[in-house]
């Protein structure tokens, strides 16, 4: 063990539980277990909305003006096909795989933008915001359809 690790190693083994809970008192924003991770999207619209967001800033930095109506609902269908892109394996058993979603609904109108989104490139990691596209806590692509109300 090199010097620089043993200290860091004295550092760490020395700190107490009452250490931690100080550092979290005075911190800006305390954790808590039920907090989702910083940088995980709490639901389906909130990962539509920011990858979305993101793409309109990659646009206009690289074009110099905004996307137009149907590039962005395109991307929309692209995300939200990366986001349900997962192994098959237990899609038979999931009751919400096959289920109603008024968000992928609205976001899938167009019959045209859908095909070419589900037929064109798979969004990448450099395209996206998050990536892999998920929620922290939700797998595969019921993630979608827990907006049914």
């Amino acid at each position: 063990m090199s010097d620089l690790q043993s200290m860091h190693f004295r550092k760490l083994h020395s700190l107490t539980y009452t250490d931690l809970i100080e550092l979290e008192r005075i911190s800006l924003v305390p954790t808590r277990a039920s907090d989702p991770p910083w940088g995980s999207p709490p639901n389906a619209y909130e990962l539509l909305k920011a990858e979305i967001d993101f793409f309109i800033q990659n646009y206009i930095d690289r074009h110099g003006k905004l996307p137009t109506n149907d590039a962005i609902q395109l991307e929309a269908c692209r995300v939200i096909f990366a986001a349900e892109a997962r192994p098959i394996a237990d899609e038979h058993d999931n009751p919400h795989i096959h289920g109603e979603s008024w968000l992928r609904d609205l976001v899938m109108c167009s019959p045209d933008l859908t095909r070419q989104a589900k037929f064109g490139p798979i969004r990448t990691s450099i395209e996206s915001r998050h990536s892999p596209l998920k929620i922290n806590g939700e797998n595969g692509p019921e993630r979608f359809y827990t907006c049914v109300h």
